[in-house]
């Protein structure tokens, strides 16, 4: 993670990134599988953006972070108006959709996987239906973070809300802290190299890791 974000500054960067974590404002959320996407950006707030700091904007609904390399932003609309925030951060920074990236969980993956794609349908994430009902497109990169589906394969809607705002167990949290890293790994690497370099590295390890 260090030797890339040594490299990050305006030079490597044509436009600005905004780089969204997706999760519910409040401590009654903290640490749970819903706001891993906040966890992500927190991680790397604290590591490799440590000259930085966290602003609150209310006027756009959201905690942000700005950057030579990225501008981060945690939405505090909530999840189901995550596109509000999202929306209106882009509308004052000036940034395209191509250039939108969203860091959330995902349940139909499996816990610890991280896959990078774009343009694909929000298959019941909120707040990713969200951005994509308020942008009128899905035409951005996501960072999808497995959290598992919890209670089998099938749950039905009262138990995924329950699972996704659940804490991790004891025994996934050494899976968790691998996966928060590598999804700021995967982050960097997009920065430095591109989205496409991205998803050929780090998609790859979602298959390895899905074949174990």
């Amino acid at each position: 993670m260090d030797d890339i974000a040594d490299k990050l500054g305006p030079q490597y960067h044509g436009c600005m990134k905004l780089i969204v974590g997706l999760g519910n404002p409040g401590k009654a959320y903290g640490q749970t599988r819903h706001n891993i996407g906040f966890d992500v950006l927190n991680l790397m707030a604290s590591t490799v953006f440590a000259n930085s700091s966290w602003q609150a904007d209310r006027k756009r609904h959201g905690w942000c972070l700005r950057t030579d390399a990225a501008l981060l932003l945690k939405p505090t609309t909530f999840m189901n108006r995550s596109g509000l925030a999202v929306a209106d951060f882009m509308a004052y920074y000036h940034i395209d959709t191509q250039d939108l990236w969203v860091v959330h969980d995902d349940i139909d993956l499996t816990l610890g996987v991280l896959k990078v794609s774009r343009g694909e349908r929000s298959a019941g994430h909120h707040g990713v239906q969200s951005i994509i009902d308020t942008l009128k497109t899905r035409d951005f990169v996501r960072f999808r973070l497995g959290i598992g589906r919890g209670g089998g394969q099938t749950p039905n809607r009262t138990k995924v809300i329950g699972h996704v705002l659940s804490r991790f167990d004891a025994s996934e949290q050494e899976d968790v802290a691998a996966l928060k890293r590598r999804a700021c790994d995967a982050i960097l690497c997009a920065l430095d190299s591109g989205v496409d370099v991205a998803m050929n590295a780090y998609n790859t390890k979602l298959l390895e890791k899905e074949k174990a």
